[in-house]
């Protein structure tokens, strides 16, 4: 018999990623990886192998939130240079003032600047 296929496939993904959540619940709580896998029945290897495949997830997870963070800033800032841009090439000091702090923004947001530590 080979590998699932279909339904087949989609509920045993479903059963294997439920099985991560609850072990890395479980190692969040301090259990050991063999007391979790006596608790999920599965082996010490197959825990570790989870609680890293759900590590990755997170990292994951935790990179889309960053980049959604970092378009909805540049998405902002695009439309305050829209809007102050006239402004400043008109030669109003407080526009141009503002130009610039949007530029600094987001060349900190897209990490194209050093970040400044001030001592």
């Amino acid at each position: 018999m080979g590998r699932p296929t279909g339904t087949k496939t989609a509920t045993k993904g479903l059963l294997v990623a439920e099985r991560r959540r609850k072990a890395w619940k479980l190692k969040l709580e301090g259990l050991t990886y063999e007391e979790i896998g006596r608790r999920l029945g599965v082996s010490n290897a197959q825990t570790h192998r989870d609680i890293h495949h759900r590590l990755d997830e997170l990292d994951e997870e935790e990179r889309q939130e960053a980049k959604a963070f970092r378009r909805a800033i540049v998405e902002r800032d695009e439309a305050m240079i829209e809007a102050l841009y006239p402004q400043a090439r008109a030669g109003n000091l407080e526009a141009t003032r503002g130009l610039l702090a949007v530029h600094r923004e987001l060349r900190q947001v897209l990490g194209l600047d050093e970040p400044s530590f001030r001592t």
